[in-house]
């Protein structure tokens, strides 16, 4: 394994990638199954025709049909021809929808006569675009996966057929950015990250017995903590307006800390400390953060409580099955789902016939009553 590896799994319902430096996970990248490509979204970088569908000109916008479910929107001020509703356009990603809002776009003044509407993503060259420049050698669990990315990138690619983001630690990664706290190492204190579609809001918390004027302890703290938010930022892919609430710091110690998240994540904008002491900047948004990708709001919550969409526990569920195939070569297998959950497995039956097809006929889907609609359990049968 070298310094800077990927690691990418060709999974039944869903593809997963890592982007591994020095041993420690840096980033992900989900994308569809191979074979699932028609059901995905459109992504930051497609170009495609729609069709203005409203003009609002209160907003100063438009609404254009890019065959999503939600319609994408354009500011007009970018637009130099005159447009109305029902009229073709070629458009471009500029960020992918995130929570209620719709995917924004730009028009393309001189686009080939002859472009197509939106169509599916091609999941190999979507991987390989994620890992160009960023790794020295990929690492595929299925074969023919790998021979495809070997076509397409001009790196080493491993074949191995293990569980690899659990061999090289991206499932525990996966699994603490999923969490809103972060525990700083060496104890002491950690860090609370809130994410809303106006604000993300990062608060440093000491957890230490100290005087009000311990400076030795506070800078310890803020100085791991710019560390873990940095790479939480790019772990966890959080974009827009960001303010962190940082311990007590004098403005030597806040230099340091301005350092240090510049160094972790170099495309910060806008970076200041405001008079209250809040550090705010700005991380441009591309694309749906992990939080917006795997969760959703609990409906009638009035806290704005979040729980993981059905489509994504799913997905999970799938993965833990396969790892646990993979483990056992002769075991059986069986996951017991709560209502909603085995819906889901149901509408999606292709993902059991394509781990069928990998590992045998050694699985089995159970509906549990006694489980709430998106829990499940893994049996494992020798």
């Amino acid at each position: 394994m070298t310094e800077k590896t990927g690691i990418v799994e060709f999974g039944a319902a869903m593809t997963r990638a890592a982007i591994i430096i020095k041993d420690e996970v840096r980033r992900f990248w989900f994308g569809p199954a191979v074979g699932d490509e028609q059901l995905a979204t459109p992504c930051v970088g497609q170009k495609f025709g729609g069709r203005v569908t409203k003009i609002d000109k209160a907003l100063k916008a438009a609404f254009i049909d890019v065959g999503s479910t939600k319609p994408a929107f354009l500011n007009l001020s970018q637009s130099t021809g005159e447009l109305h509703e029902g009229k073709p356009i070629a458009v471009e990603i500029k960020r992918a929808a995130v929570g209620e809002k719709g995917a924004l776009v730009k028009l393309i003044e001189d686009a080939p006569t002859d472009i197509g509407p939106f169509e599916a993503v091609n999941v190999y060259r979507e991987v390989c675009e994620f890992f160009e420049g960023a790794v020295n050698e990929i690492i595929v669990d299925q074969g023919a996966a790998a021979t495809e990315i070997r076509q397409q990138l001009n790196v080493e690619i491993i074949h191995d057929n293990q569980n690899l983001f659990e061999k090289f630690g991206a499932e525990a990664a996966l699994e603490e950015a999923s969490n809103r706290e972060i525990l700083l190492p060496g104890g002491g204190g950690g860090v609370v990250i809130d994410e809303a579609e106006a604000l993300t809001a990062i608060d440093v918390d000491v957890r230490q017995a100290g005087g009000p004027s311990d400076a030795a302890l506070n800078k310890r703290i803020n100085l791991a903590a710019a560390r873990a938010i940095g790479q939480a930022l790019a772990l966890r892919n959080i974009g827009g307006q960001i303010a962190v609430d940082f311990l007590p710091a004098p403005e030597s110690v806040r230099n340091e800390l301005t350092s240090i998240l510049k160094k972790h994540a170099p495309e910060i904008q806008k970076a200041h400390w405001t008079k209250s002491g809040l550090f705010t900047f700005i991380r441009p948004r591309i694309e749906a953060s992990l939080l917006e990708r795997a969760t959703e709001r609990v409906p009638g919550d009035p806290f704005g409580a979040r729980q993981f969409t059905l489509d994504w526990q799913a997905k999970t569920a799938i993965s833990r099955m396969e790892s646990a195939l993979r483990a056992s070569p002769t075991a059986n297998v069986e996951i017991s789902a709560g209502e909603g959950l085995f819906a889901h497995f149901a509408k999606n039956a292709q993902w059991r016939d394509r781990i069928v097809e990998r590992y045998g006929a050694r699985l089995s889907f159970a509906k549990n009553d006694k489980l709430t609609e998106r829990d499940f359990a893994i049996d494992q049968q020798r």
